[in-house]
């Protein structure tokens, strides 16, 4: 993953209007906190962490998940899989 994808992933996560993408690119910066590059990890993490004060009933909660949560290799494989 690019620099940029982080970064288009991060700005999705603080300001989309619509709360489907914010959603997704939460639950994609909780994944690369986890798995990604170091430097991209350190990008995921202080993003999630400027988003810890979210208001949203819906995202707050996966805000706070994405924050700590240490994926399992189960996990990041039903995260990754698409349906038939």
């Amino acid at each position: 993953m690019t620099d940029e994808k982080v970064s288009a992933i991060v700005e999705m996560a603080r300001r989309s209007a619509d709360r489907r993408f914010r959603f997704d690119a939460v639950l994609t910066l909780g994944a690369i906190r986890s798995e990604g590059m170091k430097a991209h990890r350190a990008t995921a993490q202080k993003a999630l962490d400027s988003l810890a004060g979210e208001k949203d009933p819906i995202l707050a909660p996966l805000v706070k998940w994405a924050r700590i949560a240490t994926l399992t290799k189960a996990e990041r494989a039903d995260l990754l899989r698409t349906s038939d």
